[in-house]
């Protein structure tokens, strides 16, 4: 199961693409939807800053933290959640001429490969992370947009 907590729903945003590249990035690496428990919060710098400090223990805010649950029902193989900055995303959207729809898809994948595993420890490991994020949302977005295409 995935839910969605929203702050403040941005307009434009369509939840269900979210959702739905959420899905795909879980059969692509042949997790079961029913099998998953995901709650992905979207919040504003403040709220994310406090759990910046809290959980990482560092200052002011970043996009997104995601954490990876251990205890979980014997049913459920993957447990966590993603907590994104709409604060952050909007400002990293207009930095980098995207709507703010992808870079929150972005920020979206790149919480959750964090929980199917990946490392971004390192500059290379960033950076594999981050081009393995944007192919697995443009993958999703055009499988959405024209689910015909689906292999």
């Amino acid at each position: 199961m995935i839910t969605f907590l929203w702050q403040e729903k941005p307009k434009g945003v369509r939840a269900r693409l979210l959702k739905f590249a959420v899905n795909q990035v879980l059969k692509f690496a042949q997790v079961k939807l029913e099998r998953t428990e995901l709650s992905v919060f979207f919040t504003d710098d403040a709220t994310m800053a406090d759990l910046n400090r809290t959980y990482r223990h560092k200052q002011g805010t970043t996009d997104v933290l995601s954490f990876t649950y251990e205890e979980k029902p014997s049913n459920i193989v993957l447990s966590g959640e993603i907590i994104i900055s709409l604060d952050t995303a909007r400002k990293q959207a207009k930095n980098r001429g995207k709507m703010l729809e992808d870079e929150l898809g972005e920020l979206l994948i790149h919480g959750l490969l964090h929980i199917l595993g990946y490392e971004d420890k390192s500059v290379k490991g960033y950076e594999k992370m981050v081009k393995e994020g944007e192919k697995l949302w443009e993958k999703a977005k055009d499988l959405y947009l024209c689910p015909l295409n689906t292999p």
